[in-house]
This record gives structure tokens, C-alpha cells and sequence, in this order.
């Protein structure tokens, strides 16, 4: 096979990964082809946690015997057993002779052993395989195996002026319907979002994917709110299930009659410690979030809720929609609040940006980098 060839066959198998964003939480979405003949005789996905990974589905797909083809998986496949058997026995019984991979496994428990372990039952393996792509496909579950925290997504839709409302708090809509579907498809691909009391307060939202006629799902919904305070006709009552609703609260600011009152509704509650300013202890909820196997979460406003994230250091993306719309207004919201940066030398900036036109928008995303040199 040429490297043209490599590249085709893997941007397949990306392509098929995608299809389980969101659905293999915490596990990574994986495609896999596999190719006889420089013909794909199988596809397959990872499609849902706990369910086979994407190499067993490509074998059992397969339309002739894979003995003798040759695998492209976006990564390196497994060597132990957890929920399902390991692929690469399955790989070497099925006969195939030689696998081609994206990313290496970044799990330090496992890294490397599949390939090893092909490789000493004769299997060639050629690694890197558009590592670029298919380490973009992996983010989440690297963040969430490697650092024991979410990765942290940051989406909003302003005006061209950085507003995110008018003075008297109207939103809908700055974007185009384009830019709001998009928006959608995200939050169709992530394990939660959070928000903040006040946008809790002021917008009083469904925080769901809505999407018609599309594979969806619904994040679980993470709503700051210190002092445990509900808008009039709560809509995220009528959201089921209720207990996919986690309230983050300080017990500094409510009553155990507050925590109880919110129980009673079928909500989720988790006390985190604020600090003297009122801001969250995100290193805590960042472990809650772990053990609860979110390894993915938008961020969805508001300002000081984005503030006490970035000053934290704990944004990993941002995803901003930009509308050709002008507030104005020293009291329109902005896309973010709270004390900022001193200095220009301390803020963090984007990398990797990537701007594409929604029309009549820009969707302009891109990588934080902290100025320290921490990402």
C-alpha cells in the first residue's frame, strides 16, 4: 500500500469513529476497515460502551474471510480484557497479517501492549497512521485517562462586538438556525454541560440536543448554583430523568432544608466548597466529575462561571460563534466576566484555530494554551 493509500483507508475508519462520539463515554470512540485485496471487506465501529469495540465489528462484518487482509483502526487495539475480551487475540485468530493505526493508546496502564503483544505472534504493525486525526478523535478520553479530570469545552455565540445579550437580557437568537444546529451536534458528542446560576436563572434552559431526525442524546445537565436558587416554572423539571440533573452547591450558602427540598424533586445534588469570593472548588468537582465517568463537558456560560474556569486553568478548547449582529451596550453580557487577567503576558491564547463560515456566521475554534506552558 502507497501512503495515499494508508491515509484513504484510515480517514474511512475516522470516519466511522465519529459515528460513536458520545455513546462510548468513557471509553473512546474507534473506527476500523479492514482491506483485502486493496478492497474494504468489513467496517466497524465502537458504538457503545460495554458493547464490542470497533475491530469485532469490522471482522463480523466482514464480506469474505479477513485471512491475509490487512486492518486500519484509528487505535491501537486492546490487550486485556475488561467488559469485552481483547481485540488483539480476536485480530490474530481472525488471520490478519498486518494492522495499521492511528494513536497509540495514552493509558500508561496499557500503552503499547497491543502492539506488542501482535507483534510477537508475527503481526507487522505500523503506527501514526494520521496521528493528527486520530488523536483529535481521541481528546477526551486522553484528558480523562491521563490528567483524572473531563476535558473542558467552553461554547458561546456573541454578536461581532463580544456581546452574549442585549442590556435587558434577550439572546434568541444572535446566531443563525446553521450556527444553533451545530451547537446541537456538539452537545450531541459530549457527557454534560454546565452552566452557571445566573444563566440558570436568566435563561431558565433546557440544556438538551435537538436535533430532528438524527441519532441523539441527551448530556447529563450540571448547573453552579452556590444557594440552590430555581427560576419561576423550573424547565429543567420537566427534563427526564430528573437525577441527570446534578445541582453544584456550597453548603456555606444553603440550609440541609435547601439540599432537601431539591433532593425531593428527583434531582442529583453535590456539595462543593466556594472560596471567599464565591467561586467553586474545581479541582473537587473536577474528581466528582471523574468518578462519575464524565470524561467530556460544555461549558455554556455564564461569564463568571467561564472566569473562575480559565483562572483555574482548566479550559482545554473554545468554541465561539460569531454573529455578523451588533449590540452594543456597556451592560450587554459579555462572553466573559469576573476579575480577568492583569497582565497580557499571564492570559491564555488559542492554538490550532480553525475558522469556518456558518452563513452568515463564523464558528472560530481553537486550543487554550496557558502562558506557563501548561495546556
Amino acid at each position: 500500500m502507497t501512503n495515499k493509500e494508508n491515509n484513504r483507508y484510515m480517514r474511512q475508519a475516522i470516519k466511522l469513529a465519529y459515528k460513536g462520539m458520545g455513546y462510548t463515554s468513557p471509553n473512546p470512540p474507534v473506527g476500523a476497515v479492514i482491506v483485502k485485496g486493496n478492497k474494504i471487506i468489513g467496517k466497524g465501529y465502537h458504538q457503545k460502551s460495554g458493547e464490542p469495540h470497533a475491530e469485532i465489528h469490522a471482522i463480523n462484518n466482514c464480506t469474505e474471510s479477513p485471512k491475509g487482509a490487512e486492518l486500519y483502526v484509528t487505535l491501537e487495539p486492546c490487550n486485556h480484557t475488561g467488559k469485552t475480551g481483547p481485540c488483539s487475540e480476536a485480530i490474530i485468530k481472525a488471520g490478519i497479517i498486518k494492522v495499521f493505526i492511528g494513536s497509540i493508546d495514552p493509558n500508561p496502564d496499557v500503552k503499547g501492549s497491543g502492539t506488542v503483544f501482535l507483534e510477537e505472534n508475527n503481526i507487522k504493525v505500523v503506527s501514526g497512521i494520521l496521528k493528527k486525526e486520530c488523536d483529535e478523535l481521541i481528546k477526551y478520553f486522553s484528558c480523562f485517562i491521563q490528567k483524572k479530570r473531563p476535558y473542558f469545552i467552553y461554547k458561546s455565540a456573541a454578536s461581532i462586538d463580544g456581546k452574549t445579550a442585549t442590556a435587558t437580557g434577550k439572546s434568541q437568537w444572535i446566531t443563525s438556525e446553521k450556527s444553533r444546529i451545530d451547537g446541537h451536534k456538539l452537545r450531541n458528542q459530549v457527557d454534560a454541560i454546565l452552566v452557571g446560576k445566573q444563566t440558570f436563572l436568566l435563561d431558565n434552559p433546557q440544556l438538551t440536543t435537538r436535533l430532528t431526525g438524527k441519532r441523539t442524546r441527551n448530556p447529563v445537565r450540571i448547573i453552579l448554583n452556590a444557594n440552590l436558587s430555581f427560576p419561576k416554572n423550573c424547565t429543567l423539571e420537566r427534563i427526564k430523568p430528573l437525577n441527570e440533573t446534578i445541582f453544584i452547591y456550597s453548603e456555606k450558602k444553603t440550609t440541609k432544608k435547601d439540599v432537601a427540598a431539591v433532593k425531593n424533586k428527583g434531582f442529583e445534588v453535590f456539595s462543593c466548597e466556594t472560596n471567599n469570593k464565591g467561586q467553586f472548588n474545581l479541582k473537587k468537582l473536577c474528581h466528582y466529575l471523574y468518578t462519575k465517568n464524565i470524561a467530556s463537558v460544555l461549558i455554556e456560560g455564564g461569564g463568571n462561571t467561564v472566569w473562575n474556569f480559565f483562572n483555574q486553568k482548566l479550559i482545554d478548547e473554545q468554541i465561539l460563534y460569531l454573529s455578523p449582529k451588533i449590540i452594543a451596550g456597556k451592560n450587554a453580557r459579555g462572553i466573559i466576566d469576573g476579575e480577568g487577567f492583569e497582565d497580557l503576558v499571564n492570559t491564555p491564547v488559542l492554538s490550532e484555530v480553525n475558522i469556518i463560515k456558518l452563513a452568515p456566521d463564523l464558528k472560530i475554534t481553537g486550543k487554550i494554551v496557558y502562558q506557563n506552558g501548561n495546556k
